[in-house]
């Protein structure tokens, strides 16, 4: 691990979309952030403070707005003097000046800012993997699970479950240490009640929260249906720009194709897939494969879109195929709008009772309910983790699960020992169990363990 002595830069907004400018920000942090950032605007007045001040840049001949907000020691976001310059120039730009900056000190590594924040004592662990998992966040949802972590509801809670423990164990091993004193030691029935009550709220973490995993892995929807019946159109027109083939020859996508689908409440992997085929095709291998891909993908997805050409006359091969796709959280789209004879009115009537689902009709070419289908599936996604309604949910590390688990299995062992009046073994699993937890909420955590948690950071944060 380098030293927290050294100043450090990286850019910690996102990479704007290419062609666009978007309000970048660079932060330097460390003894001589304000020094460099004084050199490097030409100011007249040192920073002394903090506070915001605007200022122009000179690169290469050009003069560039900037906005320099200044946090001195200790009250900033790493705990060191830390100076953002924000701009709203292209990215080409930001990376000029970075270089300008980095002739002064070094790049930031990924989570070295919040590292840094972690080790002056601006939060605790668990509230650093809470930073990477805002950033990992698929929806909103996800956002407050992190949170809650972020504002130390872990930290809370564990605090006061090992207050309680240790108060425990004080009676225990005064009971053991003074067993020939005239004291009146806590009864075995007032341990185990009170071994109890700590267990369970320690259960109730695990219970009521998600998995790290859950925030990375991002919902799937799954496009399916006949070959031609529009899928690939309706992909790349969903997701505003080209990403799967288009042909009017049947059969053209054979792969799995996925991209990043936004929606307005979060995101979520829109893939498309080969079209489905009612029959077997023994010997053609390529189209096996192909089917086979399709269904396991479609078994995985959270959601699956079924496109049906409004324009046919008969869905009876659709229907036949979509009656073989069991799951739970299906839509019917009326694709080629734009190709239909009848109106749309009188195609959804006939689909609804086909189909017995509700159905959306789509457009590709004019863009006709891409808006509902959007609106539809973003609905729907709000309720894959969990209900958003009084949501208390906490987002778990695999770490702080595993700690967490082995406290309890402590507590377990704890109680049946103090019920068979073993108090010396049941003080021992109670401190166990103590330091377990305080593992959860990061008391003692070696240099190697650091270095795993804030590897998965991206650089600037």
């Amino acid at each position: 691990m380098e030293s927290i002595d050294q100043t450090i830069a990286a850019v910690c907004t996102a990479t704007p979309v290419e062609g666009t400018v978007a309000r970048s920000i660079v932060r330097i942090s460390g003894p001589q952030a304000f020094t460099i950032v004084g050199a490097l605007c030409r100011l007249k007045e040192s920073i002394a403070g903090r506070g915001i001040t605007h200022t122009t840049l000179a690169m290469n001949g050009m003069s560039i707005d900037a906005m320099i907000y200044a946090f001195p020691a200790p009250h900033s976001y790493t705990g060191q003097d830390v100076a953002e310059i924000h701009l709203q120039v292209p990215l080409v730009i930001v990376h000029m000046i970075l270089g300008q900056i980095l002739r002064r000190c070094r790049q930031a590594r990924p989570g070295e800012f919040t590292l840094r924040a972690y080790l002056s004592g601006r939060m605790d662990l668990t509230q650093a993997e809470a930073v990477a998992q805002i950033v990992a966040a698929g929806n909103r949802l996800q956002v407050e699970a992190a949170r809650r972590m972020l504002a130390g509801r872990l930290s809370e809670t564990l605090n006061s479950c090992r207050e309680e423990l240790l108060n425990l164990l004080g009676q225990i091993e005064a009971g053991l240490d003074f067993s020939t004193e005239d004291i009146s030691p806590i009864s075995m029935e007032q341990i185990v009640e009170h071994i109890t009550v700590v267990q369970s709220r320690i259960e109730c973490i695990l219970d009521d929260s998600i998995q790290d995993q859950e925030l990375i892995d991002l919902p799937s929807v799954g496009l399916a249906g006949l070959p031609n019946a529009g899928k690939s159109s309706l992909m790349n027109a969903l997701l505003g720009r080209p990403r799967s083939l288009v042909s009017p020859t049947a059969e053209t996508t054979r792969d799995v194709l996925e991209a990043e689908w936004i929606l307005p409440h979060g995101r979520c992997i829109l893939f498309d897939c080969a079209g489905l085929l009612n029959e077997h095709r023994p010997d053609d291998i390529l189209a096996t494969m192909a089917q086979r891909a399709a269904e396991e993908a479609l078994r995985s997805a959270t959601m699956v879109l079924f496109c049906v050409d409004g324009s046919k006359s008969d869905w009876k091969g659709d229907l036949e195929r979509f009656r073989r796709i069991s799951h739970a959280e299906m839509l019917v789209v009326l694709t080629q709008q734009d190709r239909w004879q009848q109106s749309a009115e009188q195609v959804v009537i006939r689909a609804r009772r086909v189909f017995s689902r509700p159905c959306l009709v789509t457009s590709a070419k004019t863009g006709h309910g891409l808006d509902e289908v959007q609106n539809r599936v973003d609905e729907i996604s709000l309720r894959w983790h969990w209900d958003s309604e009084g949501s208390d949910q906490l987002a778990l590390t695999q770490r702080h699960r595993r700690s967490i688990q082995d406290a309890l299995m402590a507590l377990r062992e704890a109680r049946r020992e103090i019920l068979d009046k073993q108090d010396e073994v049941a003080a021992m699993l109670l401190r166990s169990a103590i330091e377990q937890l305080g593992r959860a909420d990061s008391d003692r955590v070696d240099e190697q363990v650091l270095d795993r948690i804030f590897s998965r950071f991206c650089i600037g944060k």
